[in-house]
């Protein structure tokens, strides 16, 4: 059990799990006609963000550890009324539902988006990291490697808008020096 190795997992499936999607959508799906269990609005950036969540226990669902599932829906709008996105997120998780709250397993799936924005998306977009060609070898993992330590370094100095930045460096590549200077100088300093 999960309790028994000392952590739990939260999960979101996805359609590459196909026929654990449809169970989890399934066990999910009627409570969606009824009172969310966890609602947070955010009107900060610009924008108003709605997450919507209903928790329920994994009855019927084969799949280790399973004790809970939820849906976990994203809507943005702009003040005006006007649909930006919306999209579920449909969850698996070993937490037991007597143990953790829709309001629990919110803060959970949004503090792993965060992490999401900060490393995946930045890699997705800034780098193109889904389009890039390399399929033998290391070669994927390396270039991953090196994307996250050039990520990691911006962040550490400073650079917190990775796009601006990398466009900024790419104008003149003489600019990562002093960058890595700052890192050098860190490392000596302790």
């Amino acid at each position: 059990m999960a309790g028994e190795r000392g952590f739990d997992y939260v999960m979101t499936v996805k359609g590459n799990q196909a026929v654990l999607k449809e169970k989890v959508f399934d066990r999910v799906l009627p409570l969606l006609r009824k009172t969310p269990h966890h609602v947070v609005v955010d009107d900060t950036h610009g924008r108003i963000r709605r997450w919507t969540t209903w928790i329920t226990d994994a009855g019927g669902i084969d799949f280790p550890h399973a004790r809970s599932v939820a849906c976990v829906k994203r809507e943005e709008t702009t003040f005006s009324g006007e649909l930006v996105s919306k999209e579920r997120a449909w969850i698996i998780t070993s937490q037991n539902t007597t143990t953790v709250t829709a309001e629990d397993l919110h803060d959970q799936v949004r503090d792993h988006w965060g992490i999401e924005n900060k490393s995946h998306h930045v890699r997705d977009t800034t780098y193109h990291e889904d389009a890039q060609q390399i399929y033998t070898g290391t070669g994927a993992h390396i270039l991953a490697t090196l994307r996250n330590t050039a990520i990691s370094m911006l962040r550490i100095t400073g650079h917190n808008d990775i796009r601006r930045t990398t466009e900024w460096i790419s104008r003149d590549r003489t600019r990562t020096l002093p960058l890595l200077s700052l890192q050098v100088a860190g490392r000596n300093t302790q």
